[in-house]
């Protein structure tokens, strides 16, 4: 066969692949939600490290000041293949310098969190994402300033893996955009910093699949 032949018969078989790609439709299915109207997910409020409650619609959760602590839901769906979200609504109270996140990717369970990817804020308006490899936080990007979070009121967080890029989200806007990072864990969840108090209004994890 000829040269000219091989590349169009190449071009032909690219171009029919993406075709493919782009006709397929991906369904965006909740697999996770929690709107705190009771403990019927089993949460574990107390550990080591702190001391949660769940009440009215809200998860309180109160670090002892010694350390930082996580919540989490093992989701078995979550693989780190499929593209997804997860969403947190997350208050701070009082003055917090440190990282209030949602937490994604770890096999971590409260009060141990030696592994996993995080995006949070703290109470001066700043936010950054993390991971954490062997007990050690590693700058994912480092702190960033964003005026449009409310230092008093609930904000909304969102993580979406799309392909190979994470974007990240503060009440609905863009606020940050780069490479994923693989991870080995299925827990997934929300995270205190040390000496802090927030609140959890929901918990929300979405994945995309294939459309049958």
């Amino acid at each position: 066969m000829k040269k000219t032949n091989k590349f169009i018969l190449l071009s032909i078989t690219l171009f029919s692949l993406f075709s493919f790609t782009n006709a397929l439709k991906f369904e965006k299915t909740i697999i996770f939600y929690d709107s705190f109207q009771d403990n019927r997910h089993n949460w574990l409020l107390d550990s080591e490290f702190s001391t949660g409650n769940i009440s009215n619609g809200i998860y309180q959760l109160v670090s002892l000041g010694e350390r930082s602590d996580i919540r989490v839901q093992d989701l078995g769906l979550m693989n780190g293949i499929h593209d997804f979200e997860i969403e947190v609504s997350i208050r701070i109270i009082g003055e917090s310098e440190f990282c209030n996140s949602i937490i994604w990717g770890t096999t971590s369970i409260g009060g141990q969190y030696e592994e996993g990817l995080s995006f949070g804020i703290n109470s001066h308006q700043k936010f950054i994402a993390l991971e954490t490899k062997d007990w050690v936080a590693h700058d994912f990007f480092r702190w960033e300033k964003d005026n449009g979070i409310k230092k008093h009121g609930f904000n909304k967080l969102l993580v979406r893996k799309k392909l190979d890029q994470y974007h990240f989200y503060i009440n609905d806007r863009l606020v940050k955009t780069s490479s994923t990072k693989t991870f080995q864990g299925q827990n997934f969840g929300f995270h205190v910093a040390n000496g802090a108090t927030i609140q959890i209004d929901y918990l929300k994890v979405s994945t995309f699949l294939p459309r049958a």
